[in-house]
């Protein structure tokens, strides 16, 4: 995944130290690894992160598991991490019927 299928965009208002993440493309197994360091980092680094997704046009199960890390990850650490995704039908039928998008609509 290039650089431009993930862009970052961070603040601090009250001392609170927010990111948007905005994903795009795939979101793949195959994309995976270019991105994942950078976004655990964000995770690391940040109190409050939103994740969105614009324009995919696949996601598999190795982002769900990825977001799924962070939700468990950040639990117990009193940051708040929110998802915003956009699927194609066609994943979105998948996850709906798989019960996938239970993982990230219930953070």
């Amino acid at each position: 995944m290039s650089k431009s299928n993930i862009q970052i965009k961070t603040s601090t208002k009250k001392g609170v130290k927010k990111a948007k993440v905005l994903l795009t493309d795939e979101l793949n197994i195959y994309t995976i690894e270019g991105i994942k360091e950078e976004i655990i980092n964000i995770v690391k680094r940040y109190d409050e992160i939103e994740f969105s997704t614009k324009d995919v046009k696949n996601m598999d199960i190795t982002f769900v598991q990825l977001f799924y890390s962070i939700i468990t990850s950040v639990k117990d650490k009193g940051k708040k991490v929110t998802f915003d995704i956009k699927l194609p039908e066609e994943n979105q039928v998948l996850f709906d019927n798989t019960d996938l998008t239970r993982i990230i609509k219930n953070n």
